[in-house]
């Protein structure tokens, strides 16, 4: 729902200053002008995009979930995808 979609996104901008910069019907992206603390925090943060967005990992598998933590940490750009 729109209104859930705007509350996760408002909850990120808050943490990390995260502002949409493009949005089309299946794929989102948008600029992390901040970063979580540490990797950590990070993997916390990509279990809830994870929520909002299965695609952001394929799988529950611990390496791929290092590794997308990883991956976000250096990104400044968060991509969500619903392409199937």
């Amino acid at each position: 729902l729109p209104e859930e979609q705007a509350a996760v996104f408002r909850h990120w901008h808050e943490r990390f200053r995260l502002v949409p910069a493009a949005v089309s019907q299946d794929v989102w992206e948008a600029v992390a002008l901040g970063k979580p603390r540490d990797m950590e925090e990070m993997r916390t943060v990509l279990r809830e995009m994870k929520v909002f967005c299965a695609n952001v990992v394929d799988g529950d598998d611990p390496q791929a979930m290092q590794e997308a933590a990883e991956q976000y940490m250096e990104e400044t750009i968060w991509t969500f995808s619903w392409e199937r």
